[in-house]
């Protein structure tokens, strides 16, 4: 067959895979590969240079003077600007730790002063970024928009940076000020609504993801599209008319938006264009009924300039927007630092109070409107970012005792998930009445995990509306096209709804209504659609009842819970099950680094891991240990658990190419436990992917979880079967056999179910269960039966078209389950029979029909080399030594994880 002649080619292809973190999504190829053909480290002697030698002044002088006249609005200006900008935000940290390192009472008051008024679990880092991010962008804030960047935060960050000058920051800046000069003179040609409006979107799109990346990554920031905004506005309106009588004019609707990003929600709400605030209701609205809060600074200081603006293109006597804070909206229930700065100190940070004091008006307001784009990130990409996103452990056990009990999956993601604590936010907020409306990352639609959420909203809000608008990019094939594009370009990768939730305790129903965009629409077809919707009663909704579930589309099937369950689940208190054991597939959280096709490629990769880890913890504990220690401890208020969060990037190398971190190796260099040695015993064979199989070091301490699999493949010398299961990221059921380790994305969400099990002795066990072999010889009265026909039975009729179609939803949603069919030898026969073509796949024989060319300088270095595969009708070019031809069309039928086998390899091979 086809794939046998691929596989070999892959191998003698020697594919080396250089060192770097793996990708936040696994499954997500593309990422994957960019990682591990990544290496630039930084150049050391670059980071020593002053804040701003002659080179890099004169390369920002003249990114600035040679296109500021004319392309203000211009992305690549601003990408190029950001790229240098982030180099001395690098350089601009260091001397700020030097500064603060003789003067550590000041950063110590400021620290405390941030955690006391805005969020109490601010780090070290973070307040760091914040003095940068004043000092590099509020002179370009000056300079394009004047006064109107007043407010308490700038204030204290005005004094911070005064006080660093008196310290000998003025030396490092002093250019800099003549270079902004340059700017506010040049800037004068975007002084309209329109230019300042592209100035401040290309900031947000471009400058800020580049120069401030980790603040990006952390919060999955996008600029949200205005057909998007003026939809939510106009369909909110339309709902406070149709609920409540009333629209936005009402001087008791009181409107928030928590995430404020740019301010476009509210700066689109007071335009004139809109005509949803009347000239006669705008100042009261303005100055009392409007709330905005934002944790990134840069976020806050242009949705302030932009909310502004908005007003005073309408009133020009209208001041700064006051009601606008620097804070994190999720941080509502979490206990606040009562901690003062101390005395002598107070002058610096008084201001800051002022933004508290806006933070605790919010809380006193009654809230009728919550609009906005939450945030769609669940943080750092890998540990090496150390980047992860701010915690609210009385939110998430709040979130857990409303949403994650009523749910039968398991319920960690739905926990952490910052767009379920959003909506448990907006809910309390608005308390009995009131109107939700957010554009959302929206998996939770028809995801498993969200089953109990999607329960209790349905009970919490009296009417939902959700439109979902798909451009979910993890899925693949015909099924990817369907969803057409992303609204948010390559801002997000998740599928989008708009959601409208209502709440009305006087409602007699409760309802849903859906909608869901057609199939293969372009970004501008969808956004079209918005701009033609009036409001919700344009939109050709369909009424929902939801089972018994919490399934609001793609509904179960009830005879599904008829069959016999193959794991147990004690949650949903399933005990009596086909088998004994069973795992996910190992996770490495480091795949570049332990996976290869070549076997001295990962002795080297492994090596620098080791290495690398090593050299850290020796230096870890000579220069660092103690000041770790006493910065984590218990009267700090840092949890055991989360002490590894806490670990800086002069602590540990966070050189992507050196080493990739996950949770569990940084909890092991603070416990100080060194990394074996590389052994070549440990070096085993994985199925990493569908037909693609890899080298693996098998070793524990570098993988995030082995789960049980050490029970099933002890050590690369045991022989063992395992039925892998994979459901999810829309991607249909998929079952493939391996005899290897299987890889946790091997399938999405990867089950392996084994044929044996080992205990810690070596003593082997039947993974089928006494009570599975009881039944099945009662049931077919048969004493005979073993386990084995038992194994091959589930696999076969894991690939029988009538079983996948029947129960396709109910698969996506719980774990599999079989039927007792009349046919249970002949299935068992067949299921062996699949199973030995699956295994055994690299040395079946060819198609008949296929025909390859292979020239007598096969053997020759680089015949065999991959630049990109191309695949057309029934013939593959290889490369331009090669080409297959002459493939049965149904060879490509065969799909598993929502790709053929065939694209499996070529995608591998690439």
């Amino acid at each position: 067959m086809i794939l046998v002649w691929l596989m070999k080619a892959t191998f003698k292809e020697k594919i080396k895979i250089f060192g770097s973190d793996d990708a936040s999504n696994p499954d997500d190829e593309e990422e994957l590969q960019k990682d591990k053909t990544e290496q630039s480290p930084n150049d050391p002697k670059q980071a020593q240079k002053t804040l701003f030698d002659a080179i890099l002044l004169q390369d920002l002088a003249n990114a600035v003077y040679n296109v500021m006249p004319t392309k203000l609005g211009d992305r690549n200006y601003w990408e190029n600007f950001a790229k240098k900008t982030g180099n001395i935000a690098k350089t601009l940290n260091n001397r700020l730790k030097e500064l603060f390192g003789k003067n550590p009472e000041i950063f110590d008051n400021f620290l405390t002063s941030l955690r006391g008024n805005i969020h109490q679990s601010i780090k070290e880092e973070e307040a760091l970024d914040m003095i940068i991010s004043h000092i590099i962008t509020k002179p370009i804030f000056d300079a394009i928009f004047g006064d109107n960047i007043q407010n308490p935060i700038a204030k204290a960050l005005d004094k911070m940076v005064l006080e660093l000058s008196n310290l000998g920051l003025e030396g490092e800046t002093k250019d800099l000020k003549n270079l902004y000069e340059s700017v506010k003179t040049e800037a004068a040609r975007a002084k309209s609504q329109k230019s300042q409006q592209e100035l401040i979107k290309n900031l947000y799109n471009t400058f800020f993801k580049e120069a401030f990346r980790k603040q990006s990554e952390k919060l999955g920031i996008v600029y949200t599209p205005i057909e998007v905004v003026d939809f939510i506005l106009r369909a909110t309106n339309g709902i406070l008319k149709k609920h409540f009588n009333t629209d936005f004019n009402d001087q008791n609707i009181t409107i928030f938006d928590p995430f404020t990003g740019t301010g476009s929600f509210i700066a689109r709400l007071l335009s004139k264009e809109n005509d949803l605030i009347s000239d006669e209701a705008l100042k009261e609205k303005f100055q009392k009924g409007l709330f905005a809060f934002d944790i990134v600074l840069l976020s806050y200081y242009i949705a302030l300039i932009n909310i502004t603006q908005a007003a005073q293109n309408r009133d020009s006597s209208l001041k700064n927007f006051k009601n606008i804070a620097l804070t994190d909206s999720l941080d509502y229930l979490e206990e606040k630092s009562d901690k003062g700065v101390i005395p002598g100190f107070e002058y610096l940070f008084a201001d800051l109070k002022e933004n508290k004091e806006i933070k605790n008006t919010v809380t006193e307001q009654n809230i009728r409107v919550i609009i906005g784009n939450p945030p769609y990130s669940s943080g750092a990409k890998s540990e090496n970012d150390n980047n992860q996103n701010l915690k609210h452990p009385k939110l998430e056990k709040w979130v857990y005792d409303t949403y994650g009990k009523n749910s039968t999956a398991k319920v960690g993601k739905t926990t952490r998930d910052a767009l379920i604590h959003s909506i448990r936010m907006a809910s309390d907020l608005l308390k009995d009445k009131g109107v939700l409306g957010f554009v959302v990352n929206g998996s939770f639609i028809d995801s498993k995990s969200a089953d109990g959420f999607r329960k209790c909203v349905a009970q919490d809000f009296s009417h939902l509306y959700i439109l979902n608008l798909r451009g979910n990019a993890r899925t693949s094939g015909e099924e990817r096209k369907k969803q057409g594009d992303g609204i948010f370009d390559s801002g997000s990768r998740a599928t989008v709804a708009i959601i409208f939730f209502v709440k009305d305790k006087d409602a007699p129903n409760h309802t849903i209504f859906y909608y869901e965009v057609e199939d293969y629409l372009k970004r501008e077809a969808k956004l079209n659609s918005l701009a033609g919707f009036e409001n919700l009663d344009s939109v050709p909704f369909k009424e929902i009842v939801p089972n018994d579930k919490g399934d609001w589309i793609n509904q179960r099937n009830d005879d599904f819970e008829k069959l016999i369950p193959l794991k147990r689940d004690p949650k949903l208190k399933i005990f009596n099950t086909i088998f004994d054991l069973n795992s996910n597939g190992v996770a490495s959280g480091r795949d570049p680094w332990v996976y290869n096709f070549s076997p001295n490629a990962l002795k080297q990769s492994v090596q620098n891991c080791i290495d690398t880890y090593n050299a850290d913890l020796k230096r870890f504990n000579e220069r660092f240990r103690e000041a770790f220690k006493q910065r984590t401890a218990k009267d700090k208020g840092v949890k055991p658990a989360d002490r590894y969060k806490h670990l800086s990037d002069q602590e540990i190398t966070t050189d992507k190419t050196k080493i990739a971190w996950v949770q569990n190796l940084k909890t092991q260099l603070i416990k100080g436990k060194k990394l074996d040695d590389f052994s070549q015993e440990k070096i085993s064979v994985s199925l990493y992917r569908p037909f693609n199989k890899q080298y693996f070091y098998y070793e524990r301490e570098l993988a995030w979880s082995f789960y049980s699999m050490k029970k099933i493949f002890p050590d690369k010398s045991v022989r063992n079967v395992v039925i892998n299961t994979g459901v999810g990221n829309g991607k249909d059921f998929s079952a493939l056999i391996s005899s290897e380790i299987p890889c946790c994305d091997l399938l999405f969400h990867n089950q392996a179910y084994p044929l044996y099990y080992y205990d810690d002795l070596g003593n082997r066990y039947n993974a089928i269960s006494g009570y599975a072999l009881n039944l099945f010889r009662r049931h077919y009265k048969d004493d005979s039966i073993v386990e084995e026909e038992i194994f091959y039975y589930i696999y076969a009729i894991f690939h029988h078209k009538g079983y996948l179609e029947k129960y396709k939803n109910s698969l996506a949603k719980e774990a599999p389950r079989i039927a007792l069919s009349e046919d249970f030898k002949e299935l068992s026969i067949l299921g062996k029979q699949l199973a030995e073509l699956h295994l055994n796949y690299e040395s079946g024989e060819m198609h008949a029909s296929v025909e390859y060319n292979l020239l007598e300088n096969a053997e020759v270095e680089g015949y065999y080399d991959v630049v990109q595969m191309t695949k057309k009708g029934d013939r593959i070019q290889y490369n331009h030594h090669i080409t297959i031809t002459k493939i049965p069309q149904k060879a490509f039928k065969y799909v598993v994880n929502g790709k053929s086998a065939i694209d499996w390899v070529i995608r591998q091979l690439d």
